[in-house]
């Protein structure tokens, strides 16, 4: 049986395709981030129209409240 040798040509070959394996495996994570992070801005996006939607009628609705309570008619 040959002796290990680390700087043999298909040990170093063997090093960089698992490098290259740990990289791509990172590159699919971080795109499938990304991917989430679009959809996330979405959702907030979305969320953010119904709160001020919400926050404009909360602040009619009192607005009338207080006038029928404090108004005096």
């Amino acid at each position: 049986m040959a002796e290990y040798d680390p700087n043999s040509l298909s040990a170093q070959l063997a090093r960089i395709e698992s490098r290259q394996i740990a990289i791509a495996d990172r590159l699919d994570e971080i795109a499938e981030r990304m991917n989430n992070h679009s959809l996330r801005l979405k959702y907030l996006e979305e969320f953010r129209w119904k709160l001020v939607g919400a926050i404009g009628l909360g602040s009619a609705g009192g607005a009338a409240a207080f006038s029928k309570l404090f108004g005096g008619e």
